[in-house]
């Protein structure tokens, strides 16, 4: 009998040790939330409560807290908790939960963290060095926060990098060394100064996003070169001259957005060989010239955006191959010749139809009951059109929101069809020689 009690106790034991271990969260990774907790305000922290299921709020009071186990908001760990192999925190987001202070260094003891999401807080301070010790980090998300200079080279396995809309003035050259980086988010910041040869050793870069930076000089020439690269948007900046010939080997970009700098010359023929191109954003620049025939081979274009150029003579009847546009934008530039129709032949899924300030002329087209029926804005405003406005132009729009008509010649009466489109916002007419009474919107 005494064998058996020590056979027991023996067994007992043993598993009083083993759930211990796997009730056990590393105290090393206990005190990096804490000091993060600490530095950040954390007694003030936003707590979703009962809107996320199945997590509690973050417990320091517990003499053995328990992030993983007790499912700590914002905390994701490894699937090894309960099996008693290792436990370790593998992501933290806490994106919105009024985190004001800095980043302490010591976070970086979560040395398996992959993610770290600290955006859309109240972080200040700089990036602290430590973070190029945390070999597992791949995904780094601190935008809309009050974060300055300098950036800190971020390791060797950073992928995907955002610091939208912080404080920061210096172009982070230190990024060039973290070849691995995929995803490199900075706009909303006030850099200046050129783009020089910054991501020119990131040759595994898809997206580029630098919008709103108040960069100076011309697009270099290696960007074209970056093979893998998909998206790139440096829209309301100061970049002047030309798309480099280099972007002729872009023929994975599928989105590139270039509007409101100070390019000119005529339509960039480069982006022709960009036959995975859904978004095109050219809009506020200086581009002069007509619009290409060959714009007809991007056939996966989804979005184009020309407004505020220069651009001249007639849209190219070879649009009508770029079935899958849904939002069109050519207002504010020189366009001429009769309407656009082919535009109107792109099928049901067009919601924004921009032709407004251009040297059009002409009657408006009959359109079909099938025509344009997802359409929520229309604007013809400012040219030279003169007939009567057909009802079918407006009959077959019914969830139409927002329609300008103003500044033309036309004529007779306004249809009374307007008065079905339900959803409809804003009718501007004025400024041409309708007659009769105005519907009721």
């Amino acid at each position: 009998m005494f064998a058996n009690s020590k056979i027991l106790i023996l067994f007992t034991l043993t598993l009083l040790l083993y759930i211990i271990h796997i009730n056990s969260q590393a105290d090393y990774e206990i005190n990096g939330l804490y000091s993060l907790y600490n530095s950040t305000n954390g007694i003030n922290w936003r707590w979703e409560g009962s809107r996320i299921e199945n997590t509690t709020i973050w417990n320091f009071t517990n003499p053995n807290p328990q992030p993983c186990l007790d499912a700590w908001e914002g905390v994701l760990c490894n699937n090894n908790c309960y099996t008693g192999d290792s436990c370790y925190i593998t992501e933290l987001n806490l994106e919105g939960r009024l985190l004001v202070g800095s980043i302490p260094s010591d976070i970086s003891v979560l040395s398996a963290l992959v993610v770290l999401y600290l955006r859309v807080n109240s972080i200040t301070n700089t990036i602290p060095t430590s973070i190029q010790s945390m070999s597992e980090l791949t995904h780094l998300s601190l935008d809309s926060n009050q974060l300055v200079d300098p950036i800190p080279y971020l390791g060797s396995t950073i992928m995907h990098f955002n610091v939208i809309d912080n404080n920061l003035l210096e172009m982070p050259m230190i990024l060039n060394q973290s070849s691995q980086l995929t995803h490199i988010f900075l706009s909303f910041n006030k850099f200046s100064g050129t783009l020089s040869n910054i991501f020119n050793a990131t040759p595994h870069l898809e997206e580029l996003k630098l919008s709103t930076c108040e960069l100076t000089g011309s697009i270099p020439s290696y960007l074209g070169t970056l093979t893998v690269l998909k998206n790139l948007e440096l829209t309301a900046n100061k970049l002047t001259g030309s798309l480099p010939t280099t972007f002729q080997l872009s023929s994975v970009m599928e989105a590139m957005y270039l509007d409101s700098n100070l390019f000119n010359g005529t339509f960039p023929i480069e982006i022709f060989s960009m036959v995975a191109l859904t978004d095109l954003g050219l809009s506020g620049n200086q581009y002069t010239g007509t619009l290409p025939t060959a714009i007809g081979i991007l056939t996966n274009l989804e979005l184009l955006f020309l407004q505020l150029n220069q651009f001249s003579g007639l849209v190219p009847q070879s649009l009508i191959s770029c079935s899958k546009l849904y939002q069109i934008s050519m207002s504010s530039n020189q366009l001429s010749g009769s309407f656009p129709s082919m535009l109107f032949d792109l099928g049901h899924d067009v919601i924004i139809f921009d032709i407004g300030y251009n040297q059009f002329t002409g009657s408006l087209p009959t359109l079909s009951n099938t025509t344009l029926d997802s359409l929520l804005f229309i604007n013809i405003q400012s040219n030279m059109f003169s007939s009567t406005l057909p009802v079918s132009f407006v009959e077959y729009w019914p969830h139409m929101v927002e329609i300008e008509f103003s500044n033309n010649y036309l004529t007779g009466t306004l249809p009374s069809a307007i008065e079905k489109l339900f959803h409809l916002t804003q009718l501007s007419a004025h400024h041409n020689s309708f007659s009769g009474n105005m519907p009721t919107t």
